[in-house]
């Protein structure tokens, strides 16, 4: 077990004050903020000036839950576990406030615990900007300002835009934690960065990208509008995104995937359930081996590789939807308007329906594969691709067709499309 020695009198106070845990009460939740936060997006700017710095290290005492809960204003963070016994918080302070007052800022920092109006206590870093309420960070993004509340309360602007009604202040973060610890992180502004973690992982940011290397056990994260990339995760699997676009390698567990406005891509899901959800964006999954797989856009193709799922549910009301050799026991898939095409072997299948408002289904099954297909096409054609299927209804209004003894169900539904029934290719 590593034992780090802290670098300074004030990293020393604070890690003999941690375990009394100060307390400031009545403080709004920055974590709630939406609801009473206006973002107005711009273009982007640089620093605009030399910056003064301070650096100190602390450790963070966990509540007594366990759990090590840090709020930050803005700047980036870097998250990683290590053989230590405790969790270590290297901070860097930049400011510029074009005055005397800079250096009086930066000397007053402090880590401190506050507790907020839902009763949730955390760590976070005093401001003390008695002499402005705007605050500005040099993000490389796109520009923004968004008003929230300082540790205390007190109403607090963070920009992009510099000027002389603002100062410069941000601080970048390195934490350090022991295996098995549980971090609940809130980053107002900037990117988060996290190595391999074992434990449970809690991180929320209103700006910046999250990048997750690995987590094992359970990994939770809320951004806003920038994107979440995970290169692999087990257990439960969490991720809420206003409109970023969320992009995973793999993922093993219990996974809930969710976006208002953004792109899902998964290239591994395997476990018990994967929920994909976003309001407008498509979503592609590449290889699957779960219990449940649910994709749901708005608008928005959704891709299905290979692989195998108990049941299927597949629903956009405005985007094509494919499956490109997974298998299944049951599958629904509806689309308001776009083409259905599954290629699956199906003949350990149950049941598939495919219902589109407008837009052509096609089936690829096993050539081997037997199947009772139920078709209705508003306007279109039915084309059945089997030449010992007996089709049913009549040459100029058929309704379906049978192949052999208990095969796969196949309903089909089109308000203005063909269907298609045919062997897969040998290839």
């Amino acid at each position: 077990m590593m034992h780090r020695t802290l670098s300074c009198p004030l990293a020393i106070a604070l890690s003999i004050s941690g375990a009394i845990a100060l307390t400031a009460c009545g403080v709004s939740d920055w974590d709630s903020y939406a609801k009473e936060t206006s973002i107005r997006m711009g273009g982007a700017v640089d620093s605009g000036g030399q910056l003064e710095t301070r650096s100190f290290e602390v450790v963070l005492e966990p509540r007594d839950d366990g759990v090590v809960a840090i709020r930050n204003l803005a700047g980036s963070v870097t998250v990683r576990q290590d053989d230590v016994d405790a969790v270590f918080v290297d901070a860097t302070v930049y400011a510029n406030a074009g005055d005397a007052y800079t250096s009086t800022y930066l000397d007053q920092m402090r880590w401190i615990q506050v507790t907020d109006d839902s009763n949730v206590t955390r760590w976070t870093l005093t401001y003390p900007l008695d002499t402005t309420r705007r605050v500005h960070y040099p993000w490389s993004g796109s520009g923004f300002e968004m008003k929230t509340n300082r540790y205390d309360g007190a109403p607090l602007w963070v920009t992009t835009r510099r000027n002389d009604q603002t100062i410069t202040m941000y601080t970048d973060l390195v934490i350090t934690c022991p295996a098995g610890t549980e971090l609940h992180l809130s980053n107002l502004a900037g990117p988060i960065d996290t190595s391999a973690y074992t434990g449970t992982l809690d991180l929320t940011t209103y700006i910046g990208d999250v990048n997750v290397d690995a987590a094992d056990g359970t990994l939770a994260i809320d951004g806003s509008v920038n994107p979440v990339v995970v290169g692999r995760a087990s257990g439960v699997v969490r991720i809420d995104t206003g409109s970023g676009d969320v992009k995973i390698g793999i993922v093993d567990g219990d996974s809930l995937v969710d976006t208002g406005s953004g792109t899902i891509t998964i290239d591994d899901a395997s476990g018990s359930i994967l929920n994909a959800d976003t309001g407008s964006g498509g979503i592609t999954i590449g290889a699957i081996n779960l219990d449940e797989l649910i994709a749901d856009t708005g608008s928005g193709g959704i891709a299905i590789g290979t692989g195998h799922a108990e049941v299927i549910t597949a629903d956009t009301g405005s985007g094509g939807i494919r499956v490109d050799g997974a298998t299944f026991h049951r599958m629904v898939a509806d689309t308001g308007s776009g083409g259905i095409t599954i290629q699956s072997d199906m003949r350990a299948s149950e049941y598939l329906e495919c219902d589109t408002g407008s837009g052509s289904v096609t089936i690829m099954l096993h050539p081997d594969a037997a199947f009772t297909l139920n078709a209705d096409q508003g306007s279109g054609s039915m084309y059945i691709g089997f030449d010992d299927a007996a089709i049913h209804g009549t040459k100029y209004d058929p309704t379906g067709a049978t192949r052999g003894d208990d095969g796969v169900k196949i309903i089909v539904d089109t308000g203005s499309g063909n269907c298609t029934v045919k062997p897969m290719s040998a290839n």
